[in-house]
């Protein structure tokens, strides 16, 4: 079920990646929303195959991007497995580390994705601009994800103001 309930968001994904890019773009640093969208699936609905939806989502990144099709759905496959290695072993409920793991996880796809198109030739910018690229990707992908992550957060915990105090004080 939660699975259609992801085709809608990564249809308004596509479009905010491929006809609003320009309006988002900080230079030529732009978040990269179908990454976000791949990690922060991974995080928040932890299983063993997880991360094939995060390939999925490289695939329909291969699919609106220009390029070979395939590398996508490699670095999704492997970034995305990676996160979810990592979600089972370690438990990070805090909204920080999650923001920090989408930040590690989309600088690492965007340099893959990088270093893949400029080893295959598609593109001649150097290596150097390239990762300061990458690398701003990822804190601008993190920032964007902060709302989506608490907005999960606020849905999945009841709000605290709702619940009674455990320990009164009393005067």
């Amino acid at each position: 079920m939660r699975l259609m309930g992801l085709i809608p968001i990564l249809y308004l994904a596509a479009i905010l990646e491929t006809s609003l890019a320009d309006t988002m773009s900080i230079g030529h640093v732009s978040p990269v929303w179908l990454a976000m969208i791949a990690v922060v699936w991974v995080i928040e609905f932890p299983s063993p195959r997880a991360f094939l939806v995060a390939g999925a989502i490289g695939l329909i990144g291969d699919l609106i991007g220009p390029g070979r099709p395939g590398l996508a759905v490699a670095v999704f496959l492997l970034i995305g497995y990676g996160v979810a290695r990592l979600r089972a072993r370690w438990a990070a409920d805090a909204i920080v580390w999650r923001v920090g793991v989408v930040w590690v996880a989309v600088t690492m796809m965007a340099i893959a994705l990088a270093s893949g198109r400029r080893f295959l030739g598609e593109t001649a910018v150097p290596m150097a601009t390239l990762l300061g690229r990458s690398l701003g990707v990822g804190v601008y992908t993190a920032a964007m994800a902060l709302p989506v992550l608490l907005v999960l957060k606020w849905l999945r915990e009841p709000f605290a103001a709702d619940e009674p105090p455990s320990h009164p004080i009393r005067l």
